[in-house]
């Protein structure tokens, strides 16, 4: 079983729990995307399973906009790649939803 099958119970029970919607394998990307609107605009959280990293590794993408990630990037985006120990999705998810509905769409002002 890979990394992103083990959260899929734990994703789901976030995204209900948020308001968000779950997605697997997206646009034919192996990976889990969560959505919501926040602020007039789309915001999305990507997990993808690391390659050639440890098996709790994964890498994040925070995007705004853009019409969804299967189409393109999204218009504003940040990455980073954590390790998820046991317990600490929500944490890892708490931080990417701050960090995705901090971003600003770059046809939108401040």
């Amino acid at each position: 079983m890979d990394v992103l099958q083990t959260l899929d119970s734990n994703l789901n029970i976030y995204a209900l729990s948020n308001g968000m919607e779950l997605i697997r394998n997206r646009g034919g990307v192996e990976g889990r995307v969560l959505t919501w609107y926040s602020d007039r605009a789309e915001r999305q959280i990507m997990i993808t399973a690391s390659s050639g990293e440890a098996a709790n590794a994964v890498d994040v993408l925070i995007g705004v906009g853009g019409g969804g990630l299967q189409h393109k990037p999204p218009e504003a985006t940040e990455s980073f790649r954590e390790r998820i120990a046991p317990g600490e999705l929500r944490k890892l998810l708490d931080d990417a939803v701050q960090r995705a509905n901090a971003l600003v769409r770059p046809d939108r002002p401040d």
